[in-house]
């Protein structure tokens, strides 16, 4: 089966199991946003803010990545 993109296909992935490195990396995409987040909140000069700002957009990319990445056996069906 083509892994094509279409929303039965996306919330299978988002149900099915992960893999161990894509769990610690989610959390640590979660973390480095939260870390960002805060530091974006305290309000510092114009350049840590944008480097803030640039560490909290890869790290929900991060996560977003993390998210969708399943093992091997998407095909079959998940009850």
């Amino acid at each position: 089966m083509k892994d094509t993109l279409n929303l039965p296909n996306l919330k299978r992935r988002i149900k099915a199991k992960k893999p161990i490195f894509w769990k610690k990396l989610q959390r640590l995409g979660v973390l480095f946003g939260a870390i960002s987040a805060s530091f974006l909140l305290y309000g510092f000069s114009d350049t840590v803010t944008q480097i803030f700002s640039y560490m909290g957009a890869i790290s929900a990319t991060v996560v977003l990545i993390a998210e969708f990445a399943t093992e091997d056996k998407i095909d079959q069906p998940i009850n």
